[in-house]
């Protein structure tokens, strides 16, 4: 650690974003109608854009592409299992499909100030080569698994996948690839336009949270459940990749961080637009945010002492 105070300040934002759409609900000038609006605009429009910016412009070499594939093994795994034990429990599909997506998703934007205020610049460009991971498998992954539960069709039927295929997200990380692995240059103007809109996805995600919040009460136990996986097993798969992969040092401690991140906020904005019970991944999301200001402490604490 380089000896800088865990970042409170800098993750005043991401609760304030949360409380700005709460208190807007509470003041009944929006309601659940809104927030689905705001899930919408971030995943045809903003998402997209970010998901773009971060994949094509990652610096993917030979030995940082283990980054992104340990990032994306990660969230299956997550998912996996997830999807392993609601079907053992019999859940509905909605609450099913909710379950598998907070389990499967990380919030990689949640970690970032920790990481750069703790271990310091390179550290955070490390954690961002995870982070496309994670965003590849919302875009390959999870939008199709919750397709699947909110709309109960067959997964490999062709309507279904061209469904999945034709998404923006899909589209964006299509796109990015082709400009990453190509070498191409992305023009000025165009990444003049995009980068604010891919900045305005971590704002109105978390507004759009706070709007749909209707209390921990209804789903708590659903959510529970959810965030553990995410979180804790996460956290365990992170130790599991740094035997298996390799990884040293700060590297090291990027990784197990990284693995225990809080469930991601388009985890929502995916249950939204795919019929899945919403409810489920905003309490979640509400849920980790919170707990992800000891555990991520406790991890980067722990793990650069004894590995960094």
């Amino acid at each position: 650690m380089n000896g800088e105070p865990f970042p409170i300040e800098s993750l005043l934002p991401i609760f304030a974003y949360f409380l700005i759409g709460l208190i807007l609900r509470r003041k009944g000038i929006a309601n659940s109608e809104h927030a689905d609006f705001l899930f919408r605009i971030v995943f045809l429009v903003t998402l997209p854009a970010l998901v773009f910016i971060s994949v094509s412009q990652a610096a993917l070499g030979r030995d940082t592409a283990l980054l992104p594939v340990n990032g994306f093994l990660v969230n299956l795994a997550c998912a996996g299992v997830a999807g392993l034990v609601v079907r053992l429990r019999r859940l509905p599909a909605t609450e099913a499909g909710a379950i598998v997506i907070c389990a499967g998703i990380m919030n990689m934007g949640y970690t970032f100030p920790f990481i750069l205020a703790t271990l310091g610049q390179d550290a955070l460009a490390d954690a961002i080569l995870f982070d496309v991971g994670n965003a590849v498998f919302v875009a390959a992954v999870a939008f199709p698994i919750a397709q699947f539960y909110g709309h109960q069709k067959a997964l490999f039927s062709l309507r279904f996948l061209s469904r999945v295929v034709m998404s923006p997200i899909f589209l964006a990380i299509a796109a990015a690839l082709i400009v990453n692995l190509a070498q191409l240059r992305t023009g000025s103007i165009l990444m003049a336009t995009l980068t604010p809109l891919g900045g305005a996805t971590i704002p109105l995600m978390l507004i759009a949270v706070g709007m749909s919040f209707g209390g921990l009460t209804d789903y708590i136990s659903q959510a529970v459940f959810a965030g553990a996986l995410r979180m804790l097993l996460g956290a365990l798969l992170g130790f599991a990749s740094v035997w298996l992969f390799g990884f040293q040092d700060l590297l090291a401690t990027v990784v197990i961080v990284s693995a225990a991140a809080p469930v991601g906020a388009s985890a929502a904005a995916i249950s939204s637009v795919s019929g899945l019970n919403k409810e489920v991944a905003v309490t979640a999301i509400s849920i980790t945010a919170i707990v992800g200001l000891v555990s991520t402490s406790v991890l980067l604490f722990a793990t650069s002492r004894f590995l960094g």
